[in-house]
């Protein structure tokens, strides 16, 4: 069963449950050309090929796909929540974070407000639409004498990692929406090969705001928590938190998932 923790007279949060293991490799098929959603046809894109993973909450259902594009260099996601009780720009999320080539510190921090259009629903239906700028914000950290972040912006200052095609589709239902993201990530390389090991942390974030106070859906897509009684991958969400900076980071090497391109994905 899910876990749901109160963390403040305003709202709940329901995460699912996870298993104590080492953190399993995102694994990326090598895929070319790759499942060009950007520009729409008949059939859709083609991910076949891709690794999928899925998340389940009481009310929710969150999936991630991807895959490599070597020709490109750049992975390629698509996250899909279903079951979504409401439309919610402001609340409803996916939060992306990649580590640095150590694989033991965040590198940069990505928020995507993939329905900040779509409050009219039919802008966002069919083929669905590009995101505008405002709907992506980033903050890049830093490691001195301990760990900082820039100021959360829609501006990318990492050079190195960089966002394109950001894309939503939306299917409206009463009370039951399913909505999904998709985008590329640029990562450095070398000879094909992501560089270092470096670690990526996806979070799927659906809202519902009841009558009297609201619930957070939370799908920790590519996380395992180090223990039995640490759920150390649920996001610190609520009114007295913000993102990145209240966002402990000391099991990352042991929780977020090292991405590695196909050698260890099979066919």
């Amino acid at each position: 069963m899910p876990r749901t923790v109160a963390f403040s007279l305003a709202c709940l949060l329901v995460a699912a449950p996870q298993l104590a293991h080492a953190a399993d490799p995102l694994c990326l098929p090598s895929v070319d050309p790759g499942p060009n959603w950007w520009t729409p046809s008949r059939k859709g894109p083609d991910w076949s090929g891709a690794v999928k993973r899925g998340v389940v909450t009481e009310q929710t259902r969150a999936t991630l796909r991807s895959v490599w594009t070597p020709g490109r260099d750049v992975a390629s996601f698509e996250v899909r929540v279903a079951h979504d009780p409401s439309i919610d720009p402001d609340h409803d999320a996916v939060i992306v974070m990649v580590s640095d080539a150590s694989g033991t510190v965040p590198e940069l921090y990505i928020r995507f407000s993939p329905l900040l259009d779509c409050v009219t629903p039919g802008s966002c239906t069919g083929a669905g639409a590009p995101l505008a700028a405002d709907a992506i914000e980033y903050a890049e950290a830093s490691m001195g004498i301990s760990l900082s972040w820039s100021s959360v912006s829609p501006d990318n200052p990492d050079l190195d990692i960089v966002v394109t095609h950001p894309w939503v589709s939306l299917v409206p239902a009463d009370g039951d929406h399913t909505w999904t993201l998709q985008f590329a990530l640029s990562l450095p390389t070398t000879g094909g090969a992501i560089d270092g090991d470096r670690r990526i942390f996806v979070d799927a974030l659906a809202w519902d705001p009841g009558v009297t106070s609201g619930t957070w859906y939370e799908h920790p897509l590519t996380c395992t928590s180090s223990s039995l009684i640490t759920n150390d991958c649920a996001l610190p969400l609520g009114i007295s938190y913000t993102l990145p900076f209240d966002v402990g980071f000391g099991a990352l090497a042991q929780t977020w998932s090292e991405l590695s391109v196909g050698q260890l994905c099979g066919p």
